[in-house]
This record gives C-alpha cells, structure tokens and sequence, in this order.
C-alpha cells in the first residue's frame, strides 16, 4: 500500500513538471481556421488573451441536439486526424462538443492544424483532485488519469444538465465510413438507447475480442437513467474486483462497469456496424491485441493482421459477441477507399513518387489537415 501511495506521488509530481512544460510550450499566436475563414487567436502559458473562442457555453445533451465529450491525451501521428474525424462527425450531426485535455502543447497544435465548424471550441481540463478518492476506488495500477477522464463526462454533463452524452476517446478510434453515414449510425444508437432505456452502450471493441467477457469505453453513449455519480459515490471499496482476478491484474474504469452489467441491475450494452471497418490506433503489427484493424460481417468480427499476416484464423475471427447489430449499408469496398485515400501517407506522394511506384490512381485525396 505504502508502495503504491509513492508510485502515484511520483506520477502526480512528474506530471505537474509536464504540465508546466505544456503550458509554456502553448504560447504564441494561433489561426484557426473555421468554415472557411481564419481566426487570429494569441495564446500565453496556455490562456487565450487575445481573440476569444467559446462562441455558446453548451447547447447539447439529447437526441436533437446531442452532445460528444472528445477525450484526449496522447501524441502519435494519426492523433490529429482522429480528432479531425471526431470534429466532422460532430459538425455532421449538429452536435454540441467538449474536448476533455490535459495537455496544452496538444490542445495548441489542435487549435492550429484542425478544421472547425465555428468558434464554438471548447476545451476542458479533466476533474482530477476532486475526483481522487471516488476515483481510487474504480482503478488499480497504471489506470489512475485515464480513471479521471472517463469519469469528468459524467461530472460535468451532470453540472450542465444533460442526461445523455457520447463518451469517445477522440485521439486513437477511427470509422472508416463516410461521416453522413457514420452519423446515421451514432443516431440509431442514439435512438436504440432512449427506446429500449439502457444506461451505457458501447462500440464493440473489446467485447467479442474477450468472447463477451469485457465491456469497455472507447465510442460510448451515456443514457445516464440510473444515477452513476451516485453508484460511483457509493462504492466505498474495491471488492467488485475479485470478480474479474483471474483474467485482469489492472483495473480501470471499462472493468467496473463490466462488473455494473454483471453484477448489477443496470442496462450495459454494446452495439457493431454490420460491414464496417474500424481502426484502434496503435502499433497494430507488433501489438494486434491491443491495436488493431477490424470489420464486422455476417455475425463475425475480422482483424485481417491477425488474419492475414499471422495467419491466426481462430484469434482473427471471432464471433460476433452479444451485441446490437446497426446497420446503415456500410461496404468493406467505402472502408478500403477512406483507408486508402484518407489514412494511407502515400496520398502525399508528389507526382515523381507515382510514377515511381507506378500507383496514380492511389490516394489521390489529400484528406482535410492543413500539414
């Protein structure tokens, strides 16, 4: 326990330095650009003081106008075209949006490289100390800040008065669809939920990777029916745990509620698009557990590195766990177009490059970051 308690001081130390760093590295002017048009903000230490963004303070929190909180944190090269894909969807649905950020030098190089609807860009910090000790009851191990972003959506849709919310880790997911069809699909969810009163679904992720034994955040709408800060408030030990020790030594956020639909009179449930490809960002090749490419087709889920490189048919494609089927007429022919015209690097290729690898007619869609 001691160990435990100095591991944590240690990381709340490093971190607060990393922060301060953050902070003077988000300094300086920024043109974001917005519809079309340029606006000249000046950032110093990571406040904006001249050029106001924040156009409305909220508007979101139901199916006519939902509400998506964009939680990110990390640094990778397809980090800023996931956000980007997560700000079309947004815009696509005439949605309300927070992105949850704990690191200013990420929230600046979003301000300056991604594509706005208008100045209504809201970033918010995660709830960190005034979640601690509700939190340190629902994680073990290296899951203490990821905890605290899970849980500030439920926080703060709570202050702003919305019973319902997506919950998406904006920084590392990515549907290979076009965003009016993956729109069409959150909706349906959307609809699904408030129909059938379930208080949490979630994409299908983890859920047939475990053979139905791990529900996990990831794209997660929130239908909040069952008062989970209260739940979460309640919880006065880690005892829930012993459940799930014989697959988990970690435990974050995605295991207690795994527990809450084991366990608890609570609708928890998880949804896939028929036909869809899907991305989990990550070195996939090296680590194809934890990142990966998939589609889902005729009640199986495929991960064609798995499938195809490892040649491992049985971890490749798996059953279909039990989960929602949406199904918006999603092709695996649309998913390879937007992979390799939108994702593939090569649609950066100047004209010797083509030839050189003789593929002009590949990738011939510049994408939408301003790089």
């Amino acid at each position: 326990m001691i160990k435990s308690k100095i591991k944590n001081m240690v990381k709340t130390i490093i971190k607060s330095f990393k922060k301060v760093g953050w902070r003077c590295m988000d300094t300086g002017p920024i043109d974001v650009h917005m519809n079309g048009q340029i606006h000249r903000i000046i950032r110093f230490f990571g406040f904006t003081v001249s050029g106001k963004l924040d156009g409305q303070k909220g508007k979101g929190g139901g199916i006519s106008t939902p509400v998506f909180y964009l939680k990110i944190n990390r640094e990778a090269p397809y980090t800023l075209e996931c956000i980007q894909m997560w700000l079309d969807i947004a815009a696509q649905m005439g949605a309300d949006y927070y992105i949850i950020c704990d690191n200013k030098w990420l929230e600046h190089k979003v301000l300056k490289t991604c594509l706005f609807e208008d100045r209504n860009i809201k970033f918010i910090p995660s709830y960190g100390r005034s979640l601690r000790q509700t939190a340190d009851r629902l994680y073990t191990g290296n899951w203490r800040f990821a905890t605290h972003a899970h849980l500030t959506p439920f926080y703060h849709a709570k202050k702003m008065g919305y019973q319902s919310f997506w919950s998406v880790d904006a920084d590392d997911t990515s549907f290979l669809m076009e965003y009016e069809r993956t729109s069409q699909a959150l909706i349906q969810v959307e609809q699904y939920v408030k129909e059938k009163g379930v208080s949490a679904m979630s994409l299908d992720m983890w859920f047939s990777r475990t053979h139905g034994k791990h529900w996990s955040f990831g794209v997660t709408f929130i239908n909040d029916n069952v008062g989970f800060i209260d739940i979460f408030q309640n919880t006065v030990s880690k005892e829930w745990m012993k459940h799930y020790q014989e697959m988990e030594t970690a435990f974050n956020l995605d295991w207690f509620f795994t527990y809450l639909k084991d366990f608890e009179d609570i609708k928890i449930e998880t949804f896939y698009i028929e036909r869809c490809w899907f991305i989990h960002w990550g070195n996939s090749l090296i680590n194809p557990f934890y990142s990966w490419v998939n589609y889902w087709e005729n009640g199986k889920i495929h991960y064609p590195i798995l499938e195809g490189i490892y040649h491992n048919k049985e971890a490749g494609c798996l059953d279909i766990a039990d989960a929602v089927r949406i199904d918006v007429r999603a092709t695996k022919d649309e998913g390879m177009r937007i992979l390799e015209n939108r994702i593939c690097k090569s649609r950066y290729f100047q004209s010797q490059q083509r030839r050189l690898f003789q593929n002009q007619d590949f990738a011939s869609d510049k994408g939408y970051l301003r790089f």
